[in-house]
């Protein structure tokens, strides 16, 4: 038997790539709730976990689906921890979270308790993927490593769009806190970098109010970790279309895209819109749309037996 077991959901393209890497088993889980609304998860085979080290693969879903189908982001947090106490009682000795998206990592004493929550279910470590505030990972209750998608980022532009842009290009931040990730993209790609200043005027309502930086007659790479209600990156960038920006391309790794509403509010604004598949969610699978979906599976070379780059 394989030394290592992947625990996640069927249809993600992660865990099944993870699978065939490490020549591992696979053991399928699923959630979903009663009629008052209690979380209840099951496994696709009941027997027990005698393998040396477990991988879960957890991917948050969102979009639009049914009422009856749809389980919110705390929702999905208590049937993540409900596995990981399921798969410890039933043997798991050494559990490895792979969380491509971490929720709440916007608030900081949040992110800590749910860390704290984790430790306690028996996580040794956590795989996470564009970290909000990567100021938090050396703080974290355990051990977490943050993967920066600006190389596979880098590797897209270069191939397939900066051609086309005449090299009068830059890469831009929607706000000052994403500032650092900006700059770490225009480093690779050896171009300006350029970010918005804005006023957060509501929990999900930013306007931008000052560029720093010229982006007349460029094409503009916007980049971020989190794109969900849309404010943000559309206040962006009509401030950088009003600056002489000529096209902007949006890279953004969490699609969280809570509603509809959200998806066409910021389609228009946008040349192009890349995303990843850290997150599962429907509006983004729709064929129609003008969001293409790039996946982190290149990531998941990171792992060896269940190890990361780090411990080899």
């Amino acid at each position: 038997m394989s030394s290592v077991l992947v625990v996640g959901q069927e249809r993600s393209t992660l865990v099944h790539h993870l699978v065939q890497r490490l020549d591992a088993s696979m053991l399928v889980f699923s959630i979903d709730r009663f009629a008052d609304a209690e979380m209840l998860v099951t496994f696709s085979s009941p027997e027990p976990i005698d393998h040396d080290i477990v991988l879960v693969v957890f991917q948050f879903v969102f979009g639009a689906m049914p009422e009856a189908k749809k389980l919110s982001v705390n929702d999905q947090i208590l049937g993540l921890l409900q596995m990981l106490d399921a798969l410890r009682t039933r043997g798991a000795r050494a559990i490895r979270l792979v969380l491509p998206y971490l929720p709440y990592a916007r608030q900081e004493r949040a992110v800590f308790m749910l860390g704290r929550c984790l430790k306690a279910l028996g996580v040794q470590e956590i795989v996470v993927c564009d970290m909000h505030d990567a100021m938090i990972c050396p703080m974290f209750p355990i051990p977490l490593h943050n993967f920066s998608t600006a190389a596979l980022w880098t590797d897209l532009i270069q191939k397939n769009i900066i051609k086309d842009a005449g090299g009068n290009v830059c890469v831009g931040s929607p706000d000052q806190g994403g500032r650092a990730r900006a700059q770490a993209l225009a480093a690779l790609l050896a171009v300006p970098c350029v970010y918005a200043k804005k006023n957060r005027v509501a929990p999900d309502k930013a306007v931008a109010y000052e560029l720093i930086g010229d982006v007349r007659g460029k094409t503009v790479f916007l980049v971020d970790d989190i794109i969900d209600t849309g404010n943000t990156a559309a206040s962006a960038c009509a401030m950088l279309k009003d600056e002489g920006a000529l096209r902007i391309y949006g890279f953004f790794t969490h699609a969280v895209f809570s509603n509809d509403q959200q998806l066409q509010r910021i389609q228009g604004c946008f040349e192009k819109i890349f995303v990843t598949d850290s997150v599962f969610n429907t509006l983004v699978e729709r064929p129609a749309s003008m969001i293409q979906k790039i996946s982190l599976n290149p990531f998941l070379s990171r792992f060896n037996n269940g190890k990361t780059d780090d411990e080899r």
